[in-house]
């Protein structure tokens, strides 16, 4: 299960949130499928794990997307080493 590290558009857009349906949203490629996802402001500011503020996003084992702060980001790749 390897980390498969994402880039997100830097354009704002009208497609719904994956998670709360809320507009507006940015692209992030999910490395696993190949499809783009769109997520909100609000749906990718707080880590996944510890609720600090998220400055990384992967592709987890499961194909989903994770916004995580620089913490568990470090931890994870450790993990994944």
């Amino acid at each position: 299960m390897g980390l498969m590290l994402l880039s997100g558009c830097g354009a704002t857009t009208n497609e719904p949130c994956a998670d709360c349906k809320n507009t507006p949203t940015k692209g992030y490629e999910n490395k696993a499928t190949g499809e783009t996802e769109y997520y909100c402001e609000n749906c990718t500011d707080d880590c996944e794990f510890c609720s600090q503020t998220a400055t990384n996003h992967y592709t987890n084992g499961f194909e989903e997307i994770m916004f995580v702060c620089k913490d568990c980001y470090e931890d994870i790749l450790d993990l994944n080493a």
